[in-house]
């Protein structure tokens, strides 16, 4: 889940050189989504902070001459995302293969070459964990 959470959380990051997404991008009906993986994040992940996922908690038991002290930390822990986030999911992949094809686009047009793009064909739904090792990528080609 941390893998997944850091992954979607860079694509609306500030950083040095590459693109970030805007919020206003994202379709109004998954708005609620993308703000429970930032929360996720920003709250648990990135900084631990406050999120409703975690806990610090102390115990004092008084006795007659001497205060015990107990420390706990409380973590949930999960193995994948929740279901309801499949369709944001969707959704960044279809926006980043069209923004990469009006990139590819724009390469043809400016270098007078024709940049053929990769183009799998399966798209997020179809992907098995076994699969994703043996992928093999090649990088954009130009003729």
């Amino acid at each position: 889940m941390t893998a997944i959470v850091m992954s979607y959380g860079r694509l609306f990051a500030e950083s040095k050189g590459a693109p970030v997404f805007k919020k206003k991008l994202i379709p109004k009906h998954l708005i609620d989504a993308h703000d429970e993986i930032i929360g996720f994040r920003n709250e648990r992940y990135a900084h631990h902070g406050d999120h409703a996922t975690t806990a610090a908690e102390i115990e004092l038991f008084v006795g007659e001459n001497e205060v015990e002290v107990k420390l706990h930390w409380r973590a949930s822990m999960y193995n994948g995302a929740p279901p309801h986030w499949r369709e944001l999911f969707k959704w960044v992949d279809e926006y980043l293969k069209a923004s990469f094809k009006k990139q590819v686009a724009h390469l043809s047009a400016t270098s007078g070459k024709d940049w053929l793009p990769f183009e799998p064909d399966m798209d997020i739904e179809s992907i098995t964990m076994d699969e994703t090792d043996k992928l093999d990528l090649p990088p954009l080609i130009a003729k």
